[in-house]
Order: C-alpha cells, then structure tokens, then sequence
C-alpha cells in the first residue's frame, strides 16, 4: 500500500485537496465511534471503550513515526501500522499536503468508511433513540 502515489498537477492546491481527502476518514472514523456507541448503553462506557480504541490506533499509526522507519525495526508491526485505519487517514493527508493522491490508502479508507457505516447503522436501534425518549417523557 505505502509509497504509491500519483500527482494531483499544480491545478489542484495542496490544502483543497488535503481538505477533500481528510473527509473520507474522518466519515470512516466517526462511523467507527458510531457503531461502537450503538452497542453501549451509557456515555461512560462509550468513554472508556473509546479510549481502548483510539489511543492504540493513533500510536499503532504512521502519524508519529513514519511507516518505513517501522519495516526496519520490526515487520510485525508495521504489518498492524499497514493495515491500521488511522495510518490511512494519516497518509492521506500527508500525500494531500504534497498535491498528491494515495489511490490505495483512499481505497482502504473508502472500505473501511463502507464497513464501519454498515455496522452503525445495523447496530443502531431506533427504540433506543431520542424519539422514543421524548415519546415516554410525555406519557
């Protein structure tokens, strides 16, 4: 996946294009917290869950040490960094600061937005909703 780029052209400027590609993530990212609060009942939970799955997925990513420094030191994690969501909304940024497209780490964010939204919306139930909170307020 890493190192396979194609340049945008001078057409594009960095921080549109850089804006473009930081949504597809972010939509991957917030549908990942979405699924997982859909199975929580209370805000603490979610908290907590949350914190076991961001902080090792921000430090098990290429946003502070980059990914080839990584193949060096040990192959096994750079195999995890590699198929880390995170790195790839990482690496699409960083490629769009440059002007350029990461056409597989866009793919592998693109999928991992199709199958974290997919799960949201499987998990959530209506009955459980703010509606349905009002609707028993008021009765």
């Amino acid at each position: 996946m890493a190192g396979t780029s194609v340049d945008a052209g001078p057409a594009v400027p960095a921080a549109v294009l850089t804006c473009v590609c930081a949504a597809v993530p972010a939509a991957a990212l917030a549908a990942l917290g979405t699924a997982i609060a859909s199975l929580l009942e209370d805000m603490q939970g979610f908290q907590l869950i949350m914190n076991f799955v961001i902080f090792p997925m921000f430090f098990a990513s290429s946003a502070l040490y980059p990914l080839w420094k990584m193949q060096e030191s040990s192959v096994i994690l750079y195999r995890i960094c590699t198929y880390n969501p995170f790195t790839a909304a990482v690496e699409i940024i960083r490629f769009g600061l440059y002007a350029q497209w990461d056409w597989p780490y866009l793919g592998y964010a693109l999928a991992c937005t199709a199958v974290f939204l997919g799960a949201a919306i499987i998990g959530y139930d209506p009955a459980r909703g703010l509606i349905a909170r009002k609707a028993g307020a008021g009765a």
